[in-house]
């Protein structure tokens, strides 16, 4: 793996549902990218570890370990683990890495690795809890779905000033458009974009990589066949933020 290690890793976050995995893929296209599509928790893995060394109440680790002697030794591990994601591509300079429960470590990561590229990938909520509802493993019920996008939501929107390099973009502008979104999220963090890989990006934008029982075809405003009560849930639980994102259609 090359490049500098402190701003290798491009980092894919959003709620469930949100198309995650298919800008994972389409990322992927790139020769100089590495990483695979798995989920790999890496940083949920330190989760608790980090609660710890960061315990403002110092009755932990940090009662006896300092912060900036713990932070060198997780940015070993965290390097170690980045390596193996991108292990089949020897040549890449970049490392994507996906997974939708990392919205919420980001201080974490900015602490591990503050020239990481950030990409929060924001979607119609209401499509989300339609997803979501269409899951065996999902969420009971719309309004805990709604409940759950907006937290993350706006987790990641407050955390995102942590890094220096981030973006947030559409699911719909992917959809609508997604070889001119990922050129642009390639050449943004710094890869040259050729016609081979402009042929890749238009190939892997025709294939599904939804990899649970969703059904029909892929699309957004499907949110509109929830019935009234669980629309009126998702309003109740979310309808300012989709109104701020501009989603509310009234």
């Amino acid at each position: 793996m090359t490049g500098r290690p402190d701003e290798r890793l491009v980092l894919v976050v959003g709620a469930h549902r949100s198309g995650t995995t298919w800008l994972q893929q389409l990322l992927l296209a790139h020769p100089s990218m590495g990483g695979q599509l798995i989920e790999s928790r890496l940083f949920i893995a330190l989760r608790s570890l980090w609660q710890n060394v960061t315990d403002e109440s110092a009755t932990g680790l940090a009662a006896h370990l300092a912060l900036d002697d713990a932070i060198p030794a997780l940015q070993r591990f965290t390097n170690r683990a980045l390596d193996g994601l991108a292990a089949d591509r020897p040549g890449a300079v970049r490392v994507i890495e996906k997974t939708p429960a990392h919205s919420l470590d980001l201080p974490c990561v900015a602490a591990l690795h503050p020239g990481a590229w950030v990409v929060h990938l924001v979607r119609d909520g209401r499509d989300v809890v339609r997803s979501a509802l269409e899951l065996d493993f999902g969420a009971d019920d719309a309004r805990e779905a709604a409940r759950q996008w907006r937290r993350w939501v706006e987790t990641v929107r407050r955390d995102l000033p942590q890094f220096p390099r981030h973006r947030e973009i559409r699911y719909e502008a992917l959809l609508s458009d997604p070889v001119t979104e990922v050129v642009g999220l390639l050449e943004w963090s710094g890869l040259t974009v050729d016609g081979a890989v402009r042929d890749e990006l238009e190939r892997r934008a025709g294939e599904r990589v939804s990899q649970y029982n969703t059904t029909g075809a892929v699309g957004s405003g499907k949110w509109r066949r929830l019935s009234a009560a669980d629309q009126a849930a998702i309003e109740d639980e979310a309808g300012e933020l989709l109104r701020g994102l501009g989603y509310h259609d009234g």
